[in-house]
Order: structure tokens, then sequence, then C-alpha cells
């Protein structure tokens, strides 16, 4: 993996808030703040057949029947969602 390490404005104290970007295999950017505890985290998931054609809809791209194969081993890179 490859990361970049940046500060950031944490939006609950105003104090300096550590982020990092991973750009590898996935994109995902992930935050926290060690003067109020405060933080963002990235999460994977797939969507429900529903879900992922209302977004194609959303970009006017046609319906699908059945979903597309869905390769879970990249929760090994960032963690799945669990609701």
């Amino acid at each position: 993996m490859s990361s970049h390490s940046y500060g950031t404005e944490c939006p609950n104290c105003q104090k300096e808030m550590n982020s990092c970007q991973e750009n590898r295999p996935i994109d995902y950017i992930t935050s926290e703040c060690i003067y109020c505890g405060f933080y963002v985290v990235a999460r994977s998931g797939f969507m429900s057949l529903e879900d992922l054609n209302e977004s194609r809809n959303n970009f006017d791209e046609k319906p699908l029947k059945e979903l597309p194969k869905q390769d879970k081993s990249l929760f090994d890179y960032v963690p799945e969602l669990k609701e």
C-alpha cells in the first residue's frame, strides 16, 4: 500500500486532526483527532441490486437484472461495513 499523511482541521474542536490517504489497492481516507476523539473511518461493502440500480438511474444507466461479480477479498484492504 502507498499512503500519505497530513493534518486537517477537526470539525469538532478546530484543532489539528491527523488524516491518512491510502491509494493502493483502493483509494480511501481515514482521520482521527487526538484532542477530542472525533474520527472518520473508511468502510467497504457492496450495494444491493435495488440500491445499485437506483444509483445507475441517477447516471442515466440501464438497470441490471442481477448483481455483477463481487470480490469479497477487497475487504482485506478496507473493512466491510456491517449494519
